[in-house]
């Protein structure tokens, strides 16, 4: 296989990791950069027959699973590939594939800083047995090609340093740990992620649509600006992600709908953008913009609310004199006397002048004919009748 070489390398990496749990799965993929339909092969070990994989090539990449791990399908691997003419690639290089038996609970672990990391700085990862058990730690990386680093460690655990941090260290971690009292590993950690800023990256810009006080319960749009398209852009309120957002198609700005709930929602907001091909690198923060927010929501509402009360206890007095006026509506008064309804009774009539009559005058007499107290009868017909002047001549 070593005579005409005369193609590059390949590439190969194994995903998720190089580590995987007993009966687990992992997928090994080889790719060549410019050539396209070429027959690659898979070798573990050495070469030979049993231990070499073959497989055609649709276009530039092909994979192979490794299905319910065995304790066998732990080693190294390493591939090239062949083109019709019989021209043979360079090597890859090699993949330590190593397999577990996991029974211990999954250790804790954590990233710092916490955020992201300038390019050309430190960050630590640390791992800890929740057990506080004296154990052999190791930090695994998503698809690389070999354990990334291994740290014995006490009741606090390991940690793990990178110094001076480049592309190359950016991507997702995990880690293991076995007793020292056994050969056993414990489960995976959860992922953590480390991400860095890259000063070289063109700063983005960041405006609210409008230049102005926001009352509470609407909605605010803000616009991420890069210096191409196809971007993804993350807006940080006080340096806490908010959400996240593609590039418009065909255009290198981003929209956020915020929608302002209370005065938390005010203060300084910022964007940074990472490009498609590589998640784990972004630019620096633009500069931030500020939103303002004022009251005025709910001081309408405690308006409204002081307004309904005050019409509620208007209708109530309203409908206490109503009711109050029709307890009262038979009762009006007819000629100075108190009563309700009179019927047609007989009435005396007093004739006798009110003074001393006057020779050849006329004298005048009112005929009141309301009795002080008259009770109403069943058959009354409700007509009131007119107070009676009578003219005695003498």
């Amino acid at each position: 296989m070593v005579r005409g070489q005369v193609y590059p390398a390949p590439s190969i990496s194994v995903s998720p990791s190089v580590v995987v749990a007993l009966g687990g799965n992992a997928t090994i993929s080889c790719k060549s950069e410019r050539y396209q339909h070429m027959t690659f092969l898979l070798v573990k070990g050495t070469v030979s027959p049993e231990n070499v994989m073959e497989k055609q090539a649709e276009k530039y990449e092909v994979t192979f699973s490794v299905s319910n791990a065995r304790s066998l399908d732990g080693g190294i691997y390493w591939c090239c590939f062949v083109s019709a003419l019989q021209e043979w690639s360079h090597f890859s290089v090699k993949a330590y594939i190593k397999i577990r038996v996991q029974v211990h609970l999954k250790p804790s672990i954590a990233v710092r800083p916490k955020e992201l990391v300038p390019l050309g700085e430190s960050a630590t990862i640390h791992c800890k047995d929740e057990n506080n058990r004296r154990a052999k730690y190791s930090l695994i990386k998503e698809e690389a090609l070999d354990i990334i680093q291994e740290e014995t460690g006490g009741r606090k655990g390991a940690t793990f340093t990178i110094d001076n941090v480049t592309q190359l260290n950016v991507g997702i971690y995990w880690c293991d740990y076995k007793p020292d009292s056994g050969s056993l590993y414990s489960h995976f950690s959860e992922r953590v992620y480390l991400n860095v800023t890259d000063h070289g990256f063109p700063k983005p810009s960041i405006k609210m649509v409008l230049q102005e006080e926001y009352p509470s319960g609407v909605n605010v749009t803000i616009l991420c600006e890069g210096p191409e398209n196809n971007l993804t852009f993350f807006l940080h309120k006080s340096m806490d992600l908010r959400a996240s957002q593609e590039t418009e198609p065909g255009s290198n700005r981003a929209r956020f709908l915020v929608q302002i709930i209370n005065l938390e929602d005010a203060g300084n907001y910022t964007c940074q953008y990472h490009k498609s091909g590589n998640p784990f690198v972004w630019s620096v923060p633009s500069n931030p913009a500020q939103l303002v927010v004022r009251e005025s929501i709910p001081i309408i509402i405690w308006a409204n609310v002081a307004a309904g009360c005050l019409l509620l206890v208007l209708l109530v007095l309203l409908l206490t004199y109503i009711f109050y006026r029709k307890r009262r509506k038979g009762k009006w008064t007819l000629c100075g006397c108190s009563t309700a309804k009179v019927t047609k009774q007989p009435v005396a009539v007093n004739l006798e002048p009110v003074a001393e009559a006057v020779p050849d005058e006329v004298s005048y007499a009112v005929l009141r004919h309301c009795s002080v107290k008259i009770k109403p009868t069943a058959d009354q017909e409700g007509i009131s009748e007119p107070c009676v002047y009578a003219s005695v001549a003498k």
